[in-house]
């Protein structure tokens, strides 16, 4: 949010210097206010048949009355759009791209993740039949979803082929609730081998601090807080090749928003020296 409140504030003043007068602002806020005004009569809609279940004549009466009112301003605003309107439909066209694009390009990475993904149980099994090489302490392996064995954990293991002697796998899940109770933040599961499932439950308005709210967890009778705990994530280098699911030059603007996200390790707030990250090349 604070980078946000920057981006505007700048975008704000930047608009005042080059507008240079009153008459394009008031046009350009105009053409905005009408537009908002509309897209929230048609959330409104939405809401009222989605969540709130009213009954479909209820929700076209209301929401048509709504729509009236809205799209008579916006009439009234589409004469200032050559005087500088065009400037919020432009900047909500470019960020409605990003976000969809970013969104298509998530599921679609996450469809080609799934594809090599194997379960924990599963893994557990090879491990106990070719046990590899335990080292101290405990590896805690951030993962998309719990009990699904992470791609970091899959190549640390095919490749360095060593394993911690407490092993957890940790998930984090957000809420369609704004803040969740600290005592839903926890949730662990010893799985055997020395590995366990835990899940950290967040509202959508809280952040994330991982080392924070598993400190307390007790891992075969240790407790984490007091542990050589290193992290391990997972860091995918998306490659635009394919074009098939999405348009090849939008894959490859989900490849640069990708490479220029914030990183997992600020997201979760991990300590830098007890991170480690393991790379994958995925085509999409």
């Amino acid at each position: 949010m604070p980078a946000v409140n920057w981006t505007l504030m700048i975008a704000s003043c930047l608009l005042v210097v080059a507008f240079g007068d009153s008459t394009g602002l008031a046009a350009a806020y105009g053409v905005a206010v009408s537009t908002s005004m509309l897209m929230t009569t048609l959330l409104l809609g939405v809401v009222m048949a989605r969540l709130w279940r009213w009954p479909a004549p209820l929700v076209v009466s209301v929401v048509g009355v709504l729509l009236a009112i809205d799209l008579a301003f916006l009439a009234g605003n589409s004469a200032k759009v050559p005087q500088g309107g065009w400037v919020p439909l432009v900047v909500g066209a470019a960020v409605s791209l990003l976000m969809l694009t970013w969104k298509q390009g998530r599921v679609i990475l996450a469809d080609r993740l799934a594809e090599g993904q194997v379960p924990i149980r599963e893994l557990l099994e090879r491990v106990h039949r070719d046990v590899p090489l335990r080292v101290p302490g405990v590896g805690v392996y951030m993962s998309g979803r719990p009990y699904v064995a992470p791609a970091a954990l899959l190549h640390n293991l095919a490749h360095n082929k060593v394993l911690h002697e407490r092993v957890l796998v940790l998930a984090v899940r957000t809420e369609s609730l704004p803040r969740v109770e600290r005592r839903r933040l926890r949730e662990c599961v010893e799985l055997g081998e020395g590995v366990f499932q835990g899940v950290l439950h967040y509202g959508f308005m809280q952040s994330p601090n991982a080392p924070r709210d598993i400190a307390d967890v007790r891992l075969l009778g240790e407790r984490l807080g007091d542990a050589d705990v290193t992290y391990f994530l997972g860091r995918e280098t998306v490659l635009p090749r394919s074009g098939k699911r999405m348009a090849l030059w939008r894959e490859q603007l989900f490849a640069f928003m990708t490479r220029n996200a914030q990183p997992a390790t600020a997201f979760f707030r991990l300590p830098p020296s007890q991170v480690i990250e393991i790379g994958t090349q995925v085509e999409i």
